[in-house]
């Protein structure tokens, strides 16, 4: 299966951390020799703006280094652990950041990659929630910092926009399989908590016992196995008749156990094993082994549930006929159509622009907000049961809901399978992501101007 997600970097949470939430704002960092110049002129005075780096016909100032320098800075303060190196260090690491993300920038707009307002205000209204805190807080902690908003408002547009890029360029080329899938989960999430019905089938090799006598076992081991499959006898029948071990009379079960308390010799193979399943023949303790997971189960514990909600929708889309209060306005004689006691699901299909459930009435289903824009999320969350809400705009729309229901559903194997295959996918994609920014930049044209901004050799 290929991942195709938002590819993680230096997301927009870590952008609000340096630049918003630091307590105090890192002084800039002394200017460097440099040998060009930009002339510019602030509040009528004039300033020396100076170039430290070329990348293709795009100049790096000093400004923009040592804005860059006191994020990153800010972001390291905010970090009892992190290691802070000096200040010329840190400048050449920062820049050589800079120089790569200039040059990321400059593919995107060759390929036509960009995002909209809608976007970045998403990702902004997802972190200010997740730090709970208003965007006006936002502003006022940015304010503290000495940067403006719009600063603040372009770095997340670029970051989001070099996402897509980097998704781009590397996705199609990471290739996550299920059974490594399967095997973080049970090594992540399955140890200590995860109970296991493991049945057993052994048999003995003679003592010092040649490749003949090997094989001869291992044949009757895959004969066994045959017959099982076949639904000739079952796993239990066939280890009352076959099996050498003590707990053969109860149809080889070791009874329900965790992993770590599985005897180690069965460990890795129960992990490469899904519920039913055999494994294949193979030898361990002076004998030939054959297991079979017959079932498993995780307690309560250690269980995800998510918070789901039946909703149905009408949603009215502004276009360049159909402005804010058009939208808004047909919204408000629908709903006086349902006061009236028109059926929601009659005028959801005569009116909802919603192409995924107009035809439905409307009805979206059991969702999960995690899954939805974070407008409709808040209103859905707000939402009174069977009450209709007031008119809310969700990027270029504006809509009304109905909360149906609400319910908590066990989402543990969706949200283990996520999170694996998202760990999954940000560790093998770091080498496909390092081999396409090396050669992005072998195939761009960087002039370090100043000499001292130069990385040591090796």
């Amino acid at each position: 299966m290929h991942l195709r997600t938002k590819f993680i970097t230096l997301t927009s949470t870590l952008i609000l951390s340096s630049l918003a939430f630091a307590d105090t704002p890192p002084a800039l960092l002394q200017k460097p020799g440099v040998t060009h110049a930009q002339n510019t002129t602030i509040k009528g005075k004039h300033l020396i703006n100076e170039i430290v780096a070329i990348v293709n016909d795009q100049a790096i100032t000093l400004d923009q280094l040592n804005i860059e320098v006191a994020k990153t800075k800010a972001q390291l303060d905010s970090n009892p652990n992190a290691q802070i190196p000096d200040n010329l260090t840190l400048q050449r690491q920062v820049l050589q950041q800079l120089i790569n993300q200039t040059i990321a920038l400059q593919m995107a707009k060759r390929q036509g990659i960009s995002v909209t307002d809608d976007e970045v205000n998403n990702s902004i209204t997802e972190v200010t929630a997740q730090n709970g805190i208003t965007l006006a807080q936002l502003k006022q902690k940015l304010k503290a910092s000495n940067l403006d908003y719009s600063t603040y408002y372009q770095t997340v547009k670029d970051q989001l926009i070099i996402n897509k890029l980097q998704q781009r360029a590397v996705a199609g080329k990471v290739y996550i399989s299920p059974t490594e899938v399967d095997k973080y989960i049970k090594k992540h999430f399955s140890d200590n908590q995860t109970e296991y019905l493991v049945n057993n089938i052994v048999l003995s090799l003679p003592d010092n016992p040649t490749t003949e006598d090997q094989q001869k076992v291992i044949a009757q081991a895959k004969e066994i196995i045959r017959s099982i499959k076949d639904k000739k006898t079952t796993f239990a029948d066939a280890a009352k008749k076959y099996s050498q071990a003590g707990n053969a009379s109860s149809g080889g079960s070791l009874d329900w156990k965790t992993l770590n308390k599985l005897p180690s010799i069965y460990q890795n193979e129960v992990e490469a094993l899904q519920n039913g399943q055999i494994s294949a023949p193979f030898i361990a303790n002076g004998s030939v082994q054959i297991i079979e997971l017959a079932d498993s189960k995780t307690p309560e514990s250690a269980k995800h549930f998510v918070e789901q909600y039946h909703v149905q929708q009408i949603v009215i889309n502004t276009s360049p006929v159909v402005t804010d209060n058009d939208a808004k306005a047909k919204l408000m004689r629908i709903l006086t159509a349902l006061d009236n006691h028109q059926s929601f699901s009659d005028l959801a299909k005569a009116n909802s622009d919603a192409l995924d459930n107009a035809d439905s009435g409307g009805d979206m289903g059991w969702i999960s907000l995690n899954a939805q824009p974070p407008a409709l999320a808040q209103a859905i969350k707000a939402a009174k049961l069977k009450k209709v809400s007031a008119p809310f705009k969700v990027n270029n729309g504006w809509q009304i809901i109905e909360v149906l229901a609400k319910r908590k559903q066990d989402d543990t194997a969706n949200y283990q399978k996520e999170q694996a295959m998202m760990a999954l996918f940000n560790e093998n994609a770091q080498q496909a992501l390092k081999t396409w920014m090396l050669s992005l930049r072998d195939s761009a044209y960087v002039e370090i101007v100043d000499q001292n901004l130069n990385l040591p050799e090796a």
